[in-house]
């Protein structure tokens, strides 16, 4: 019998008896139990267990039994893939009541029990050159592909050409002659456009901002198409594009000539995809079905979910959706919390993503991701982002969030973002990073952002809510900044204005391996960048070690009111004071997830 993919590696860690043999405890808590080949209408026992986790959601709603807890109320999750073909919601109805929490946990252990997020694609015939076709859906809308481990693209010039030197590279490159706004103008011979049947779904890929700022890609939906001048003309606000613009299209059916690539004629439902390990009959191909897993949202500001905990869980296979304009912007998680309270997300593993593992939005409090795997994301890690504004919305903080104990790594397969990174804190106060480690990224690892600015109006800043009283802390930060240019692995901006009280911490950490492609051309990667003048002042950065970074072990755009203290960039730094044995994952990392990379 062929094992689940998303149980291969917990079971090639753990050993399958050690792993079947370490089930959870029957707690004293009330307990249900849900198995991939169980029933909805059953009655949820150990012998007799429901199929869905919808099901059993449900069953506690309706029946009144969160309503009168007097304990946990216990979901134990059989080991085995359970497929997603919508989100799967929690509204404050859901909630744990009384000071107690509904447990979702897997019962076999980390991982064991997988949410799958894409469908199978089987029946594969060759069509031609290694390209292979198969059907799906009429309709069907994707924008990545999953062949065992590894993620398909769609189809795209230049070929994606990763360098194992520069995590997070997503080149080969083409470079524009010159630019507007709205448009880029290709170099003779690099395209030809003339022989591009199907472009309906062509887009530009490219690192805005006047070609010298690498700050992010923005895909860009291509409208028109000038060969005579070479001219492309996009969907785009903004800057304008400029002459040295770093780029790729991707979408034309013609385009799909390499190993990895696919292109999908969703009116005709066929999916065409030049497979990375041969016949693809041999292989599992996943389609994205959903952009997000688990939604939960208490629908308004002090309305919440909450007492909820999702222990061992892993979630795979979601979609990237695409924002070609703003930075922020809303992008999906596998993970989707927004207003909520006593979150916990605990133990899990969360894998070939679209676009962030898990993203906590407005004015949430007291939510936790501790002990998880974060890994294979097609745009970041984890998000904690409060947009409300304190004029429309008074003390509606996003605050007391921990985030801790995560290993977190190539994060950046489809989209080298702005902002997204391993970790971001967003207009968030008095939360905590801590025993962390976090690598290949092709821009930041860890991202602080508050509400001031020189550069933008006052009523912006009075808007938001400030970033203070964050403590970073015990954190091995490496191999990143890949493709991306001004930029620190460890970043922060909009924080405190000269003399202000929203101080923020940074210590026990160490910073290592940062440096960007050389088709790079901005300020190189730094290891700390505290940016926006005078923005970012009075910070306090202790007991932190930088090395092996191409740009400075420490910069600022003109903040220079700071508190440093033992950092390795200035005399009379001490190995003495530097807790090694404390920094990144600590003994309680589950043990089936293994440890990070030997070779990073």
């Amino acid at each position: 019998m062929s094992l689940p993919f998303c149980l291969r590696p917990w079971l090639a860690l753990a050993g399958l008896a050690g792993a079947l043999g370490a089930a959870v405890p029957t707690a004293s808590a009330a307990e249900f139990w849900v198995s991939p080949q169980g029933d909805d209408s059953s009655n949820g026992s150990a012998q007799a267990p429901w199929r869905t986790l919808q099901h059993a959601r449900d069953f506690l709603r309706d029946s009144g039994l969160n309503r009168t807890m007097q304990e946990d109320l216990v979901i134990n999750l059989a080991a085995g893939e359970y497929p997603v073909d919508a989100p799967i919601q929690f509204g404050p109805g859901d909630s744990g009541e009384n000071g107690h929490a509904i447990v979702y946990r897997s019962a076999a252990g980390p991982g064991a029990a997988c949410f799958v997020g894409a469908a199978p694609v089987a029946g594969w015939t060759p069509e031609r050159n290694g390209i292979w076709k198969a059907k799906v859906p009429r309709g069907s809308l994707f924008r990545t592909l999953y062949e065992n481990d590894r993620r398909g693209r769609i189809a795209r010039s230049p070929n994606y050409a990763p360098d194992a030197r520069y995590p997070g590279y997503l080149g080969g490159y083409l470079n524009s002659e010159g630019g507007a706004a709205g448009s880029i103008t290709y170099r003779a011979g690099d395209l030809d456009p003339s022989r591009w049947s199907d472009s309906a779904g062509a887009e530009v890929w490219w690192w805005g901002n006047e070609g010298k700022r690498n700050w992010g890609i923005y895909p860009c939906p291509i409208t028109a198409i000038d060969p005579a001048s070479r001219k492309i003309a996009f969907v785009r606000g903004g800057s304008p594009a400029a002459a040295g613009e770093r780029y790729f299209i991707q979408g034309p059916r013609e385009l799909l000539d390499a190993p990895g690539e696919f292109f999908l004629d969703s009116p005709a439902g066929l999916l065409y995809y030049y497979p990375l390990g041969g016949d693809p009959n041999t292989r599992t191909i996943l389609a994205p079905k959903v952009s997000e897993v688990f939604h939960l949202d208490g629908g308004q500001a002090g309305s919440h979910v909450h007492d909820l905990k999702f222990i061992g869980l892993a979630v795979r296979g979601t979609d990237y959706v695409a924002d070609s304009v703003v930075t922020v912007g809303s992008p999906r998680a596998a993970f989707f919390l927004n207003h909520t309270d006593h979150i916990e997300l605990r133990d899990c593993h969360l894998f070939q993503l679209g676009n962030l593992a898990v993203r906590i939005l407005d004015d949430s409090d007291h939510d936790t991701v501790a002990g998880c795997w974060i890994e294979r994301t097609g745009e970041g890690g984890i998000q904690v982002y409060n947009d409300l504004t304190q004029k429309q919305f008074p003390g509606r903080r996003s605050e007391h969030h921990l985030i801790s104990d995560c290993l977190i790594h190539d994060f950046s397969e489809v989209r080298v973002s702005t902002h997204w990174c391993g970790v971001q804190l967003f207009c968030v106060d008095e939360s905590e990073v801590s025993h962390c480690v976090i690598f290949n990224s092709g821009r930041y690892a860890i991202s602080l952002r508050g509400n001031y600015s020189t550069q933008t109006s006052e009523e912006w800043v009075a808007a938001r809510y400030p970033s203070y009283g964050n403590r970073f802390a015990y954190l091995d930060l490496s191999h990143g900044g890949g493709d991306s240019g001004d930029m620190g692995l460890m970043h922060a901006a909009h924080c405190n204005p000269t003399g202000g009280t929203n101080i923020n911490t940074w210590e026990q950490i160490t910073i290592s391996h940062v440096h960007a492609h050389p088709s790079m051309d901005d300020v190189p990667p730094d290891g700390i960048f505290f940016d926006h003048p005078h923005s970012c002042e009075n910070q306090i950065v202790r007991n932190v070690k930088v090395t092996d970074v191409q740009g400075l072990a420490f910069r600022t755009n003109h903040n220079p009111q700071q508190t440093l203290d033992n950092v390795s960039w200035m005399p009379g730094f001490s190995e003495k004071a530097m807790e090694y044995a404390k920094i990144g994952l600590t003994a309680d990392f589950p043990s089936a997830y293994g440890g990070p990379a030997s070779d990073r």
